[in-house]
This record gives structure tokens, sequence and C-alpha cells, in this order.
């Protein structure tokens, strides 16, 4: 009962900060007021839009990297990943370009709050929406057949195994397709904007990893960017290792940036790593040599 209940408190955490962004994005669409801004970077970043842009209210200057309102309250530093449709005509041109001269939308009460796509995204309601319920309802329903569990448990146990190997021989496939995408891209040369060492720490592991931040520019239009690698596999080491990293980026602040042709906001600094192919695959292939193993000894 505690496990469950462990999964309704996170499930319930998550449905009511839906409902507080579903608030404050009805309040960005109705009672926050428009004016002109204007934007200086743009640059994808494994799928997820970053942008900049400034804009003045009353004569004073602003800037923000918000582009959806995102949760209940305001932060400072716009970091609220927006899907890349909200950023890209149906042709395939930009919505902000760099340069572009655009519509923001701020809060009244609170100029350095703004977005440049107010109201409630339905796409991003029924994930976060899909994601709370999963979380409170599927153990809330395996609790209740708890007996009909045990009796298939081996049917159930081996339906997971084979479940989160074809999850991860579809993420193989995937990042496949992209080397195979990627290994072309033709390259300009751009300016290193900042490199250091973050710590980084989650269940996936802790240790140390480079952070970039860089800009180029593509048929006159400047993007800026984070992405290291053509594949967003995250490599963590030593300290040292990382610093290693870190300085020979440093040395040569003018960096080879491989860009998408057909949409040159995409971009990153190495192409694969190849390697990391192997890590979905792997995993994969361990869930399924369970899955027979515990076939073949039940």
């Amino acid at each position: 009962m505690i496990f469950v209940a462990f999964f309704e408190l996170i499930g319930g955490a998550l449905l009511f900060l839906l409902l507080a962004g579903m608030r404050r994005g009805v309040q960005s669409a109705s009672s926050w007021r428009r004016t002109a801004a204007c934007i200086k970077t743009f640059g994808m970043t494994e799928g997820a839009p970053g942008v900049l842009y400034e804009y003045k209210v009353d004569g004073t200057s602003f800037s923000s990297s918000a582009v959806v309102p995102g949760a209940f309250f305001f932060r400072k530093n716009g970091g609220v990943k927006a899907p890349k449709s909200l950023c890209v005509n149906p042709d395939g041109s930009l919505k902000f370009a760099p340069g572009a001269q655009v519509d923001v939308f701020y809060n009244p009460r609170n100029p350095a709050d703004a977005v440049l796509v107010p109201g409630v995204q339905a796409g991003e309601v029924v994930k976060q929406a899909l994601i709370g319920l999963t979380l409170t309802g599927v153990p809330l329903i395996g609790w209740q057949n708890r007996d009909w569990l045990e009796i298939h448990q081996h049917a159930v146990i081996l339906g997971v195994f084979f479940l989160f190997g074809a999850i991860c021989g579809g993420a193989t496939l995937f990042f496949l397709r992209r080397c195979l995408l990627t290994r072309n891209y033709p390259f300009v040369m751009g300016r290193l904007l900042n490199a250091s060492v973050a710590y980084c720490g989650d269940s996936e592991g802790s240790g140390y990893m480079p952070v970039v931040d860089y800009e180029y520019t593509v048929n006159g239009q400047r993007f800026q960017s984070q992405q290291l690698s053509a594949i967003p596999v995250r490599v963590m080491s030593s300290q040292n290792t990382a610093q290693a990293k870190v300085d020979r980026l440093l040395a040569t602040p003018e960096v080879k940036v491989y860009y998408n042709p057909r949409a040159p906001w995409e971009a990153f600094l190495h192409p694969g790593p190849y390697w990391g192919l192997a890590i979905p695959l792997l995993i994969g292939a361990g869930f399924t040599i369970f899955g027979l193993f515990y076939m073949n000894h039940h």
C-alpha cells in the first residue's frame, strides 16, 4: 500500500501542476498585454527551442527566453521547454527568426514575465495529463486486482521484460537514423560563448560533463545552441577529464558547427557519438535475455 501511495502522491502533484499551469496559460491569453519584440538569437538543442528576445515596456528594456507560460510561477531565466512545432511553420521556416520583429505578451504586474506564445498548449496538457493519470491510475488498478496479478505474475513479469526490450530497440533505431542523417551535414565556423564543467547527479549516475554555449551564422542569420553532439548522450566522467575537454574548447574559441541544411537552427559540435547506439541496444538486449531466461525457467 505504501508503494501505491507513493505513486498517487507523485501523480497527484503532476496533475496539480498541470491545473496551475493551465490557469497561468489562460491568464496569459486573456489579460497579458502585447508589445513589439526583436528576436536576438534562436537555436534548437535536442529538439527543444532556445530563443532570446528583447522588448520595452514604458521605456524600460527587458529580455526573456520564455516561449510559453510554463508552470504556475514565473521563472526568471525562462527555462521552460516548449514544443518545436510552436517555433516552426508548416513549410519548415522559423516563426521567430533572428532579427525578426514579433509580438510578445507580458504580465502587466511583472513586465519581466513575458512569452512569445500565450495560452494553454493542448498537446502539452494531454501529455502531462496522461503521465499524471498513468502514475495515479495504474498502481491503483494493480492494487485492486492484486489477486489476479498474483495468479498471472509470470506472464506479467515476462511482458514487462519484453516491453522494455522493445522500447530500447526502438530507441536504437531512432539514434541510428539520426547518425545516418547527420553524418553528411555541412558545417560553418562558429564562436564559442561559454564552456564549463557541470556536475550531474541523478538516477542514471553521477559525474562531471562539459557544458557549452555557442553561436553561428547560416545565410546571414545568427543562431545559438548548447548541443555538444548529434546524439543526446550524456557522457559523465571525472572532473579532471571533463575539465580537459573544456580547456581544449576554450583554447580555440572558433569552433566547427555542423548544422541541418534543411533546418539550420539545429546544430551540434561533434557527430555521433556512434558508440552511443550501443547503450539502448545493450539495455534492450539485457531485458530480452532476462525475459527469455525467465520464460525458460518458469
